[in-house]
């Protein structure tokens, strides 16, 4: 097969599989779109290798400063597609919420590729947003993100 050929096949299959990563959820409008909306964003993805030692496959977070309007938007969201979780862990600090953390159900009932959203807002104008994909636990998620 023609080297090059190999090449697009791989990338169509890596483009094609982070694209269906948040399938389905509120937050994937955000992840998509993320220069649509206010604020300073830092977005990190992570496939293989780097996550092996967190049982973890894929990784993809958003980082937010410089605006409370996307910052709340991204909490709705967060808040809606938590919902739909098996397991959710809030963190509120007054009348604010700081943190959701929560695991959804598997894309399909026969995987055992977990997925999970955490949230954390420690200011009114700075937020993090991660989906997390692995076959591991909501607790483990979080003892990881406070290391």
């Amino acid at each position: 097969m023609n080297k090059r050929l190999i090449i697009l096949l791989f990338v169509l299959t890596a483009v094609c599989g982070i694209a269906s990563a948040q399938e389905n959820l509120n937050i994937k409008k955000i992840f998509e779109n993320a220069k649509d909306y206010s604020g300073t964003t830092d977005e990190v993805r992570i496939k293989g290798k780097a996550l092996k030692p967190y049982n973890l496959t894929y990784f993809h977070s958003l980082s937010l400063s410089g605006s409370t309007e996307t910052a709340n938007i991204m909490e709705a969201m967060a808040r809606k597609d938590s919902e739909l979780a098996e397991t959710i862990k809030e963190v509120v600090r007054g009348e604010r919420t700081i943190g959701i953390y929560c695991q959804l159900p598997p894309k399909k009932s026969s995987d055992d590729i977990n997925r999970f959203i955490l949230f954390r807002r420690p200011t009114k104008d700075n937020a993090l947003l991660v989906y997390v994909e692995g076959p591991t636990t909501l607790d483990n998620i979080v003892n990881i993100s406070f290391k």
